[in-house]
């Protein structure tokens, strides 16, 4: 049996099932895990009480198999609040980008660098599209390394 949110919200206070972890995960939310990987909520399985998320990846509340909640390093609503520097975004690695708001006040949030023939183009996370995340620690466990003599 699928529960919407409202109903696993009132499901799970009712039993108390999230009692000491106010910072609960919800339906609808992308989550990002210690080893990197990020997904989106897809639903929430009560009688399992696992979350399935759209990409395969099962998040087991009462920590019996696969991923546990200890697992999950940071969730939203907005993936972009899931983005950490080092990432790579559109193919594009994430940096600090140092500049300022309409203002003139210091804006220092994270970004792209687009580099052609003459300029180099920085891009808010904000403004970009978002095609495709690869995580700095997903890079990092995929990447073939040559060592130098």
């Amino acid at each position: 049996m699928d529960l919407d949110d409202d109903e696993l919200k009132a499901t799970r206070e009712y039993l108390g099932v999230d009692s000491k972890k106010e910072d609960k995960i919800e339906v609808g939310e992308y989550v990002r895990t210690k080893k990197g990987d990020i997904d989106k909520i897809d639903r929430y399985i009560f009688e399992s009480n696992i979350y399935h998320c759209e990409n395969g990846m099962c998040i087991d509340t009462e920590n019996r198999i696969g991923l546990h909640l200890e697992d999950i390093v940071k969730h939203s609503k907005n993936i972009i609040d899931l983005i950490k520097e080092g990432d790579y975004v559109n193919g594009y690695e994430v940096i600090t980008v140092y500049g300022y708001d309409e203002n003139g006040n210091d804006k220092d949030e994270l970004g792209i660098c687009e580099v052609d023939d003459d300029y180099a183009y920085y891009t808010y996370l904000e403004d970009i599209d978002i095609k495709s995340i690869v995580t700095k620690e997903r890079f990092e466990s995929i990447k073939y390394k040559i060592e130098e003599n």
